[in-house]
Parts: C-alpha cells; sequence; structure tokens
C-alpha cells in the first residue's frame, strides 16, 4: 500500500519514481514491482559526478521526503543509501518504504506547531513544544540545560528552513553541530521522548547523512514553501 501511494504523489514532470507494483505477482509475503534501472550512492560518487548533478539530486531528494511528508502526512524514517536509485535519465528512483510513519491526526498538527514556532521565533510556544516532545507537562518542569541542549537541537534542524537561497547539505560544519548535540543529549540521558520523534530523528539524520555524503546544495526553503502549500489539510 506504501508503495502504491507513494507513486500517486508524482507525476513524470517531478522526475521522481517510485516503482509499479504488480499485484499479479505479489502475495502477503512477496512483494513484485517494476525494476528501475540506475545504481545507488557509491557508484553515482564512483563517476565524479560535478557539483550541478550532485545538487540536482538532492533537489529531488529534498522534495520527494517533503512530498510525502506533507501530502500524505508520512515520515520516511529509513533513507539509507539502498532506497535510492539514480537514474541514468537524471530521475531518481525511491524503492522501499518498509519503515514509514503514517503521522496520526494530533502528531501531524503538534509537528507543524513545533516547526511554525521555530520559523516565527516565538519562544514560548517553541519551548512549549518541545517540553512536550520531551513528556513534560511545561518547560518549567525540564531542567534549563535539559532544555536548552534540545532546543539547539532543534536550531539545527531548523537551519535549511530558515535559509534563503541555496543551503549547502555537504557543509562539515553543519553536519558535525547536529551529530555533536545528538552526543550531548544522549550523553546527558536527554532521551524521553514521543514515539514520533524517534521516526523524526531517523528521517532527519538519514537524510542529511544522504545529502552530506552527496555533497549536494538546494533551495531547501523554497522546497518547503512549495510542498508545504500543497499540504493535504483533510482527517489522515
Amino acid at each position: 500500500m506504501f508503495g502504491k501511494l507513494a507513486r500517486s504523489a508524482f507525476t513524470a514532470a517531478d522526475r521522481v519514481v517510485v516503482p509499479q507494483i504488480y499485484d499479479e505477482y505479489s502475495t502477503g509475503r512477496v512483494l513484485t514491482s517494476e525494476y528501475l534501472h540506475g545504481c545507488h550512492i557509491n557508484d553515482f560518487l564512483a563517476t565524479d559526478p560535478g557539483q550541478g548533478e550532485r545538487d540536482h539530486f538532492t533537489h529531488l531528494l529534498t522534495v520527494a521526503t517533503y512530498r510525502l511528508y506533507y501530502r500524505l502526512h508520512w515520515l520516511p524514517a529509513d533513507p539509507h543509501p539502498g532506497n535510492f536509485i539514480f537514474m541514468a535519465d537524471g530521475r531518481l528512483g525511491l524503492i522501499d518504504f518498509g519503515c514509514t510513519l503514517t503521522l496520526s491526526d494530533e502528531e501531524w498538527l503538534f509537528s507543524n506547531v513545533a516547526i511554525q514556532a521555530a520559523l516565527d521565533r516565538d519562544m514560548p510556544s517553541l519551548n512549549r513544544a518541545i517540553a512536550r516532545a520531551c513528556r513534560f507537562d511545561n518547560p518549567d518542569d525540564m531542567e534549563p540545560d535539559h532544555l536548552e541542549v534540545i532546543r539547539n537541537g532543534f536550531y539545527w534542524f531548523m537551519e535549511p528552513w530558515q535559509q534563503e537561497g541555496v543551503f549547502d547539505f555537504g557543509d562539515r560544519d553543519f553536519f558535525l553541530r547536529g551529530i555533536d548535540n545528538a552526543i550531548e543529549a544522549t550523553r546527558k540521558g536527554y532521551t524521553r521522548s514521543l514515539p514520533m520523534t524517534i521516526w523524526s530523528n531517523r528521517f532527519t539524520f538519514g537524510g542529511r547523512a544522504f545529502c552530506y555524503k552527496l555533497k549536494g546544495r538546494c533551495e531547501f526553503r523554497k522546497i518547503f514553501l512549495q510542498e508545504s502549500s500543497c499540504a493535504r489539510q483533510d482527517p489522515a
């Protein structure tokens, strides 16, 4: 079902391909799909692609993941290299949705309240969202350092959303700041969270690690504004 829904979210103009599922050759234990010709990231990088090619696929990956988030309310939480096919004609193939969370109405609303609070630089609302994500009733129940560490991680998460123009996911300093924050939170035991946070972290770190390896850039904020403007508003 995930594959069919994902396929319906894209048109030929999007340059993102989800393989067709062949029901007549599939069972409850075997999924048979269209074969996509292409290669994985290591083979793609071995061809020494130019920055334009790297940026092109970073753009497609960002469009693909945020299309699924805004139109299907999904967190595709397993963005490892084996799930993406670099096709010779410049299309990006998506081939596995086994680790995907469909957000409930409550989770969808909560996620976007937190994002909007950060975009609006509304500190009280953001602190309340962080407290809830960490399973506290309000920010005053959290130790100041706990709140600060988690908030710094969320600021890192939101950097691409807030920057106008091209965002460089190949920036080593940017990537390592996120990793260092995650290590600090784990070392200090600041890991209690809502279940959806685990999926969100996999979605974020996996995607950014992929784009960091790709050394790709894209106009992330422009893509966010484009995809969020078409967000599905009806109940999930």
